[in-house]
């Protein structure tokens, strides 16, 4: 029987949960950037099951992005343009 509050299918696909994955990987970030990486992964990981992957990916983008604008604040640094600045290259 599927545990669609504990262990929605659309989290659980992979040999682990995505959860456990983005409790590892966001441990690694800035706790100003961490919250926003551990969402882009969980729209990353569940895009191709949850029926609206370019909705999902979308999401994704944003919050890379935000991420990217937030350390880009502190550090100074800049990343590449996304996809969507360079249409029509």
């Amino acid at each position: 029987m599927s545990d669609a509050i504990n262990h929605p299918p659309h989290y659980t696909a992979g040999p682990i949960e995505v959860i456990d994955y983005i409790e590892q990987i966001v441990k690694q970030y800035p706790p100003e950037i961490g919250y926003h990486i551990g969402n882009a992964l969980k729209y990353l990981s569940r895009a191709p099951l949850k029926g609206n992957m370019a909705q999902d990916l979308g999401k994704a983008v944003w919050y890379i992005e935000r991420a990217a604008s937030i350390n880009a604040s502190e550090t100074g640094v800049q990343i590449a343009p996304s996809p969507s600045t360079l249409d029509g290259y």
